[in-house]
């Protein structure tokens, strides 16, 4: 038997090497494109200072030659995803095009088969171009002719950035072209981003380094202790120079009364603990003149390691002028405090003279009276009536001056102290008025000073007086409530009320002297001082005033 292979063995071991030769053939050439795909991507990222243009260009042309095409062209998408803008074409179908003015401007919902890339969001291939498709819409003449058509959408992210499409193969197009394409324009566009991102530092540092140059205020970078960074305002604003502030520590720009805290705040700040990141504080310039900066800073990386970023605006000005307003104002209280002091002398000096003066000589006239009255014969009746009614009338004017005296000085203070005096101005003010007031109030004499009760009482006696006066209130209430270490003194009515708002609250002095009177007093008292009123609905008058001694938990309450 021979061992000779047959004619049909023979016919079939060729066609099993001729398909394996195919399949061969094929892996080489994926190999070579791939090959070829990575040396393109290699020039690519070599491409880093090239143009754009030159850039899709290239990108373009490789993605013509991988995928064995003829034409091919790149549009951008508009960040909205409804424009696409023609950039680049390939060579060789600037040249087959007879268009005279191509169009670069491509509203999406325009275009015909080619867009179906952004309307489906997938790579599209049409390998029979010439087929009826109800997508694709005719070209105008002079186009390149197109047989097949191949397109895929460029992503960033979520959002597709550029279209890239390549025709006229003279092959079908498949999967690995699509791949091919993708890989290549992915590759583009990430380089086309890093130069952007590149370009975008440029221009910031640039910006930057104009707005550092340019600001009104000290910029400073330290790391550590040492300043690494000052620009040429923190020159002007502490005197250093440029060589010397960059040899300092952050640290001694400051006065030595706020050198301390700034320290152990900044050395916090870079061990990332949570401190207080805008302060205004003292300032030492180089020539000893004392200043103040408003101080703003944070946590950045520089050159890898931890730094502080610090702005300093120059607010000398400011605070020299809220210096100047602060001791003003002290000399305007002062001025005020003496005011009302004398005031109180006034009052006094003016009640003595009533009381003696005054007084005793109605007391004389009264007893006058009373002795013609008592001559007077039995048939003298109208002058008997005269004398009586004589009598009467000093008796009211007394009984006026009587009032008039406790109200220009309140010696029932002195006689009754702080609460007795209360007690007695209310019930004095119910029976004047003819309101029902109430009054609850506490043993307190003990922990105010004689001056510091005057006051008080003389606050509760303007409150009073405002209520007679103004509010038409039927019911009148005082309290009085002991906290640790503070006493509040109210005055309520049920009156007609005001608007809070109105100038009388705002600026005082446009109404009168009397809130503007009893809100100094409470400040002679470094008391709280506070209105509450709406229209309709009463008003509240309260002063929170610190005690001056122990605390007494004794109290009373009464109704008049």
């Amino acid at each position: 038997m021979s061992n000779k292979p047959t004619y049909k063995a023979l016919e079939n071991t060729i066609e099993r090497l001729e398909k394996k030769f195919k399949k061969h053939r094929v892996v080489e050439k994926t190999l070579c494109l791939d090959e070829s795909r990575l040396e393109a991507l290699l020039t690519l990222n070599q491409m880093t200072g090239r143009s754009l243009q030159e850039i899709t260009d290239f990108a373009l042309e490789e993605a013509v030659r991988l995928t064995e095409s003829d034409i091919g062209y790149l549009a951008f998408m508009s960040l909205d995803e409804t424009v696409l803008t023609m950039y680049s074409w390939s060579k060789i179908a600037m040249k087959q095009c007879e268009i005279s003015s191509k169009p670069k401007v491509y509203p999406v919902a325009a275009t015909g088969l080619w867009g179906e890339a952004v309307r489906q969001r997938i790579p599209v291939i049409t390998n029979d171009y010439d087929a009826p498709n109800p997508l694709k819409k005719k070209y105008p003449k002079g186009h390149v002719r197109i047989t097949r058509h191949m397109n895929i959408p460029v992503f960033d992210g979520e959002r597709i950035v550029a279209v890239a499409g390549v025709g006229n193969k003279k092959k079908e197009y498949d999967d690995s072209d699509i791949r091919q394409l993708q890989l290549l324009m992915q590759g583009m566009w990430q380089l086309i981003l890093r130069k952007w991102t590149e370009w975008e530092l440029r221009e910031s540092e640039v910006k930057f380094r104009g707005l550092v140059q340019a600001v009104g205020c000290a910029i400073f970078i330290y790391q550590g202790r040492e300043i690494i960074f000052a620009n040429p305002t923190a020159k002007i604003i502490f005197g250093y120079t440029q060589k010397e502030l960059l040899s300092m520590n952050f640290w001694e720009i400051f006065h030595p009364d706020h050198q301390e805290i700034v320290k152990q705040r900044g050395l916090a700040r870079q061990r990332n603990e949570d401190v207080i990141s805008r302060y205004e504080a003292k300032i030492l310039r180089k020539n000893g003149e004392i200043g103040w900066c408003d101080f703003t800073l944070s946590c950045i990386e520089f050159e890898r390691e931890p730094a502080v970023l610090a702005t300093a605006l120059d607010i000398t000005k400011r605070k020299r002028a809220e210096e100047a307003l602060e001791r003003s104002k002290n000399r305007l209280r002062q001025l005020s405090s003496y005011l009302i002091s004398a005031q109180e002398d006034e009052r006094k000096r003016i009640s003595f003279e009533l009381h003696d003066e005054l007084g005793q000589a109605l007391s004389v006239l009264k007893l006058k009276l009373i002795s013609i009255e008592q001559n007077l014969r039995d048939d003298q009746e109208k002058p008997r009536s005269d004398c009586e009614s004589a009598s009467a009338d000093v008796d009211l004017i007394l009984e006026n001056i009587r009032r008039l005296t406790h109200d220009l000085s309140p010696a029932v203070l002195e006689d009754l102290g702080l609460t007795g005096a209360l007690r007695w101005l209310v019930n004095d003010f119910a029976k004047l008025h003819g309101n029902r007031a109430s009054l609850q109030i506490k043993d307190i004499d003990h922990l105010f000073s004689l001056k510091s009760q005057i006051i008080i009482y003389r606050i509760v006696q303007e409150a009073l007086t405002n209520i007679g006066k103004h509010a038409f209130s039927s019911h009148v209430s005082v309290a009085t409530k002991q906290f640790n270490h503070s006493v509040s003194f109210t005055v309520e009515d049920t009156g007609k009320g005001f608007s809070t708002n109105q100038p009388i609250i705002t600026n005082p002095n446009l109404k009168g002297m009397g809130l503007a009177t009893m809100a100094e007093r409470a400040r002679m008292l470094e008391a709280k001082f506070d209105i509450q009123s709406r229209i309709g609905e009463g008003t509240r008058v309260s002063i929170t005033v610190p005690v001056e001694s122990g605390i007494n938990e004794r109290g009373e309450d009464d109704v008049i």
